[in-house]
């Protein structure tokens, strides 16, 4: 099978998860489905207001995620104010002869982390693609928030492979930190046949805007790979 390989690496990421509400942003630990949809959609030219096409994408693709270097959790702690502030829904808080109240919020973000990312499809063509896509995208990419860029290309090739798990284990690691003295590496999968510990992820888009569906991944470790 065709296997098209991501590259996340920045000095901020953030894969928000459960947060819904302006005041508060969460990180998961690794990149979420709905993130890496919504990357692959920035680059295909799809907006977020385009939920069905955004759903419809994220149906037809399986990924699994490595994580090369986990990064450190920051949280900042940030606050806005303005005579009009919009909802999550984008209405408006108030009208322009209201002041509203300053909103705080605070902010998660993985500091330092990269990721491995090995996405596949039944129809290969879209792969390719997908492929054509990240080289040329539509819009910036950035790695779950727009504040979030990259500092590498996203796109690392295509790849034939047997799994995704199989691709996770021949991919070089991104490189390390000269005080990583891990000797593995941690793997998401989405495989039906069960590795590691499982646990549910609230991240796969549905056709109805800012509302998730839970999925089933599992956790596993995997020994460094060297490369040839």
């Amino acid at each position: 099978m065709s296997i098209l390989i991501l590259r996340l690496e920045g000095p901020l990421q953030s894969w928000g998860e459960h947060s819904v509400y302006y005041g508060e942003g969460d990180t998961a630990t690794m990149p979420t489905r709905s993130g890496i949809v919504g990357l692959l959609a920035c680059a295909l030219g799809i907006s977020k207001e385009e939920s069905k096409e955004i759903a419809a994408l994220s149906d037809s693709l399986s990924l699994g995620v490595r994580a090369d270097r986990p990064g450190k959790l920051l949280i900042d702690f940030q606050t806005t104010g303005a005579k009009i502030l919009q909802t999550a829904e984008h209405k408006s808080r108030g009208t322009k002869d209201t002041v509203r109240s300053t909103i705080c919020s605070h902010k998660q973000y993985l500091e330092d982390a990269a990721f491995t990312v090995a996405i596949t499809s039944k129809d290969e063509s879209f792969i390719t693609h997908l492929a054509e896509a990240l080289q040329h995208p539509s819009w910036s990419i950035f790695l779950g928030r727009k504040s979030c860029v990259p500092t590498r290309p996203v796109f690392d090739g295509i790849l034939e492979g047997d799994s995704i798990l199989e691709a996770l284990k021949a991919v070089p690691v991104i490189d390390s930190r000269p005080d990583d003295t891990r000797t593995t590496l941690t793997v998401e999968l989405e495989d039906d046949v069960p590795h590691g510990v499982g646990l549910f992820r609230q991240d796969v888009p549905s056709e109805r805007s800012r509302y998730f569906y839970n999925r089933l991944v599992h956790r596993l470790q995997i020994p460094i790979p060297i490369g040839e």
